[in-house]
Formats: structure tokens, C-alpha cells, sequence
């Protein structure tokens, strides 16, 4: 364990001597830290922290931008909103200006709003159509507005080259050098004027990452020994990483672009909640699957449509379920209608239903063929099928069943990550 330390620590040192470039070259630039509370971005917060203890100089403020999509692992979210706080707090304690920024996505960009209401499937490799509205819109709206304030910003990532051939690839793609010295382009090319993205950990391997938290237990913003045990135990459970160990992400609870969620897997492990949000999310990879479910189209690479009101009454159902389980607390967004705030929650699962349609069809300025009525879809999610024809109501009936009983031990015992 913790061995190729040496190889860590020369990686250390030269971000260390990075951040210090940066520093001299863009003196008096607001610097914007992209957080998610995964390993890589926490390395890199460890490193920027540390760099200003040492150094005796920072920037003029530091910004701590976290993506909550609405929809995240609650226990790496636990992870990302402690350590947000706790590195503000020190870092204005030692006399550095800091300011935590969470994005959200608007109350019609969030995964219940689209799914339900435009019926949107479940995402796939192909239509990733998640990762634009839950994660890039928020951020860009962000960023501009850090740029039109400043004039120009310094943001931090923590991607890495060894993350995957394709991570690889794109960085390679977008990568350059600010001088003749440069031996490795550490910028990135972004596409806001006025910023300046960078990789300051583009070079460290996954080994080198694990081999730095097992030998550094606990940040400079803490003196906790075991700081970094809760994110160790997260990934690894314990066990330094060795030969095909699970390499979890982390991210949407419910995310289906990739194959297998490691990440709910890693976390039930010391979270109940995950075996239920695992088991919701094979429901809804099961509710995009099923043709039943989905409109006809005549273009594009798959021939189904948006979820019709089948689709979008078991996607409702769901999610009531799940609010009653485990809390949703992506419901808690707001959406203003005719001078009134209503959480989400309100108005998918209790307002009158024909007085949604009206709020939808004010609020929602998309075709009006991803507009269902709306009685139709709450009186589905509510298992009233007497209205509608029998051709789809057993298979309608069969997920339903499966979702009334979610959280029962003999439903529990079938899930997979995969």
C-alpha cells in the first residue's frame, strides 16, 4: 500500500509549480475552482489550498462552483457540500476572499420537467440530452456572468488524461501551451472570451491520485487525521485499488448513458437509499425500452418518440414514490406562474390537474406535440387505467406493480447496476 510515492510526490511539485506560473502571469484574476466532490476535483482543491498556504499569496477571490443537477448520489453530495463549506470557511479564516457557488438547472430543465412533462426517455449514449441541460447550461450561464463581472476569470478543472482514451483524446484536442518553455500544455481552449480554463492535474494517474490520498489523510483546511477516509471508503471500501477493482463514477442517481452505475453501487455500501434509487433507475431504463411507451417517429437513428401518457404516468409515479422513500429534493425548485412560486413537487403531483395544463402550456414553450394532457398522465400515475384502452394497460400495469412495491424485500433482492 501507498507505494510510487516518489512518482506522487514529483507530480505534486510540479503542480505546485504551476499554480505559481499561473500566479505570476495572471496576477490579480479571479480564480473559479470546479468542484463535483469526486476524487480528481477534491485532489485538485487540496492542491490549490495547499498552494496558498505555502505560497503566502492568492488571488484576488476564489470562486467554489459545485453543479448540483438536481438529481445527485446523495452521499457524494453530503461529500461535496461539507467540503465546499469547510474550505470556505478556512480559506476566509487565513484572509482569502472565497465564495461557494452552487448552479442549479431551471425548473423546465430538470430530468422530472422533462421527462414528465416533454417526456423525454431516459438517456442513452447517443442522446445524451441530460448532460447539456442538468450540467453545461447551468455552468455557462455561471461562468458568463463571473466573466461580465470581472472581465476575466481563471477556472480550474480536474480532468485527467488517464480517465479514458476518449478523455484522453479531447484534451489533446484542446490543449496548448502560453510559452516557448512549455513542456506540457496545461490550458485548455474554452469557449467563453475573457477565461482561461486550466488542468494543473492533467498528468496524474488514478494510481498516483490513491496513492497521494493514502499517504496525505487529511486536507490543509482540516485536522482530522481520517478526513479523507469518508472518500476513500466511498471508492474503494476501504481497499487500495488494485488490478480490476471497480472504478466507480459518480454523478445523476439516475443516470443510464452509461452501462453499469458503479457509482450507486459503491455507495450502497454505506447508504440504504441506493439499493432504491438503483432499482428506480432499471424502472426507468425499463419505461424508455418498452415501444408501448413511446411515440412513433419517422426519422432519426431509433423510430420512438417521446414517452407517450403511459410513459410519462409511471415516470410520475416514480417519482412520488421516490419523494415518499427517500426525499427528492430536486422538487424543492420553484417555478413562477402568474406572479405565484410553486415548488415543482406542488404542481407534478398535487395541483389540480387541468390547472397544469394551462400552467404547462404558458411556461413550457416547446412543440405542442411533447405536451400530453396532463389528466390523463396523473390519472395514469395515479393506477386509473378504466379510461384507457386494454391493449397497453397489463404491461402499464406490470411496471406499476413493481413500482408500488419498490421498496419491499422481495423487489429489493432483484437489482442490478447494470
Amino acid at each position: 500500500m501507498g507505494t510510487n510515492m516518489a512518482k506522487y510526490q514529483v507530480n505534486y511539485k510540479q503542480s505546485l509549480s504551476f499554480l505559481q506560473e499561473i500566479m505570476v502571469n495572471h496576477k490579480n484574476k479571479p480564480w473559479v475552482v470546479s468542484f463535483s466532490g469526486g476524487k480528481d476535483s477534491t485532489l485538485l482543491l487540496h492542491l490549490i489550498v495547499d498552494f496558498i498556504c505555502k505560497n503566502g499569496e492568492s488571488p484576488p477571490i476564489i470562486y467554489l462552483l459545485y453543479n448540483d443537477t438536481l438529481a445527485e448520489i446523495p452521499v457524494i453530495e453530503t461529500w461535496a457540500k461539507r467540503v465546499i463549506h469547510d474550505v470556505t470557511h478556512f480559506l476566509k479564516k487565513i484572509g482569502v476572499k472565497a465564495i461557494p457557488i452552487i448552479t442549479y438547472p431551471d425548473a423546465t430543465e430538470t430530468y422530472y420537467w422533462r421527462t414528465v412533462i416533454r417526456g423525454y426517455p431516459a438517456p442513452t449514449f447517443k442522446f445524451r440530452w441530460c448532460v447539456e441541460l442538468l450540467k453545461i447550461s447551468p455552468t455557462k450561464r455561471t461562468i458568463t456572468e463571473l466573466v461580465r463581472k470581472h472581465g476575466n476569470v481563471i477556472i480550474f478543472t480536474g480532468v485527467r488524461d488517464d480517465e479514458s482514451p476518449y478523455r484522453a483524446n479531447k484534451i489533446k484536442r484542446i490543449s496548448y501551451c502560453e510559452s516557448m518553455a512549455c513542456l506540457v500544455p496545461f490550458y485548455l481552449r474554452t469557449d467563453f472570451n475573457g477565461a482561461k480554463k486550466i488542468a494543473p492535474i492533467r498528468l496524474w494517474t488514478e494510481e498516483d491520485v490513491w496513492n497521494f490520498f493514502y499517504n496525505v489523510r487529511h486536507p490543509p483546511w482540516s485536522s482530522q487525521g481520517n478526513y479523507y477516509s469518508y472518500l476513500m471508503n466511498l471508492y474503494l471500501r476501504g481497499d487500495f485499488p488494485v488490478g480490476d477493482q471497480i472504478k466507480p463514477r459518480f454523478g445523476c442517481w439516475m443516470c443510464t448513458v452509461a452501462q453499469c452505475h458503479r457509482g450507486l453501487y459503491a455507495s450502497s455500501f454505506i447508504d440504504e437509499t441506493a439499493e432504491i434509487l438503483a432499482l428506480a433507475r432499471q424502472i426507468i431504463k425499463e419505461i424508455r425500452n418498452i415501444k408501448e411507451f413511446r411515440f412513433k417517429k419517422n426519422y432519426g437513428y431509433s423510430k420512438l418518440g417521446p414517452l407517450n401518457e403511459y410513459g410519462r404516468g409511471l415516470m410520475l409515479a416514480l417519482f412520488k414514490k421516490l419523494d415518499e422513500l427517500v426525499g427528492l429534493y430536486g422538487l424543492n425548485t420553484k417555478i413562477t406562474y402568474d406572479e405565484e412560486n410553486i415548488l415543482l413537487r406542488e404542481l407534478l403531483f398535487y395541483k389540480e390537474a387541468s390547472e397544469v395544463n394551462k400552467i404547462l402550456r404558458a411556461l413550457d414553450n416547446s412543440k405542442n406535440t411533447r405536451l400530453c394532457n396532463f389528466e390523463q398522465v396523473r390519472k395514469l400515475s395515479d393506477g386509473i387505467t378504466k379510461d384507457f384502452p386494454d391493449s397497453k394497460v397489463k404491461i402499464f400495469q406490470k411496471i406499476y406493480d413493481l413500482i408500488e412495491n419498490l421498496s419491499n424485500d422481495n423487489t429489493i433482492e432483484y437489482i442490478t447496476y447494470c
